[in-house]
């Protein structure tokens, strides 16, 4: 995709999610190749609410406590899983809550090939990591 479509493509998503009543902004990052080459970025990140975060955290959790009960089931693996699971499942819900932003789409110019790339969606972080799908470079874009 060219640089215009995926532009389009950005401002048609944050119209959307606007209309929905959904917090969403624009930034603009700069990428850098492994060997530091630098290129510019721009995604659509969405914050996330207290309780977007506390139903996201929730659905990913109940997972590993459903593993634990089943796991009771288990003859003399039971005495490790059930424990596990429970440990899992409180620490996946707490990385869940700690989520604050989500990329909902960019796109950014790999430093390597020139080649433009579309940002897949995911939860925002410092350094947000990508990789080119043309030439396979990774990438990582931070915040100017």
């Amino acid at each position: 995709m060219e640089e215009k479509e995926l532009q389009a493509k950005i401002e048609s998503t944050i119209k959307l999610l606007k209309d929905k009543g959904r917090d969403i902004h624009t930034y603009h990052l700069t990428t850098f190749s492994h060997d530091s080459q630098k290129a510019r970025a721009s995604i659509a990140m969405l914050s996330l609410s207290q309780s977007d975060r506390f139903i996201t955290a929730f659905k990913k959790s109940s997972l590993f406590f459903a593993l634990a009960i089943g796991s009771v089931f288990l003859p003399v693996l039971h005495f490790v899983l059930v424990p596990t699971f429970l440990i899992v499942t409180v620490i996946v819900f707490m990385k869940g809550m700690k989520q604050t932003s989500w990329v909902v789409t960019g796109y950014t110019q790999c430093p390597q090939c020139k080649k433009w790339v579309e940002i897949s969606p995911q939860y925002y972080t410092e350094p947000l990591r990508t990789s080119c799908s043309q030439c396979g470079e990774r990438l990582l874009l931070k915040k100017q």
